[in-house]
Parts: C-alpha cells; structure tokens; sequence
C-alpha cells in the first residue's frame, strides 16, 4: 500500500518536472528561467529521493546530495553571470555601480582606484 502511494507521487512529480520544462522553454526572461532550472532541480531530488524508498537502497542518496550540491552551485554561477551582465550593461551606458569585493575588476579596468 506504501509502495502504490509512493509511486503515484512519483508519477505526480513527473507531471511537474514537464510542466516545470514547459514553463522553462516558454519563458521570456532569463530569470524565469533560471527559476524554473532550480525547480526542476528540486523536483528531480524529490523524485530521486523517493526512488531511494521504493528501491529500499541507501546509496541513491550520496547521489542526491552531489545532485543537490551541484544545483546550488548552477544556481550561484548562474546569479553571478546575471549581475555581471547587468554590470557590464550599465558600465556600457555610463552607469556607475558600487559593488563589493571582486566586482569591482570594472574599476580597475578604467584605472580607477578603491
């Protein structure tokens, strides 16, 4: 009876993961994409950690956690490459944008000091 539960959960989350891609391909902006990205991310953790139950296996979830790990960092990079652009954009139209830490490489670029 837990199994048949599980495993129409299993067949739900499938119907999201394609909802979610469909929401991906459809998206207009990047930001909307890159959330839908981290939902299927999610999704597929989910998915993978009920396989985990239903299969009776322990080592799937190593593979979640890397899974899990290498989203978050997709994610991070992803959020990095967008500020970057929104910087180099603005530099490029003579907006001045104060950033922390190694942001400020455009400054450096144009020989201005800290």
């Amino acid at each position: 009876m837990f199994h048949n539960v599980l495993l129409i959960l299993l067949i739900g989350l499938c119907f999201c993961a394609l909802a979610a891609l469909v929401y991906i391909i459809f998206a207009k902006r990047f930001e909307d994409r890159m959330v839908g990205v981290n939902l299927v991310s999610t999704i597929v953790l989910n998915i993978i950690a009920i396989l985990t139950i239903v299969l009776d296996t322990t080592f799937i979830i190593d593979v979640t956690i890397v899974y899990a790990f290498l989203g978050f960092l997709a994610i991070v990079v992803l959020c990095r490459l967008l500020a970057l652009q929104v910087v180099e954009r603005g530099i490029s139209q003579g907006k001045t944008y104060k950033l922390p830490g190694h942001y400020s490489r455009h400054n450096k670029e144009k020989g201005a000091k800290k």
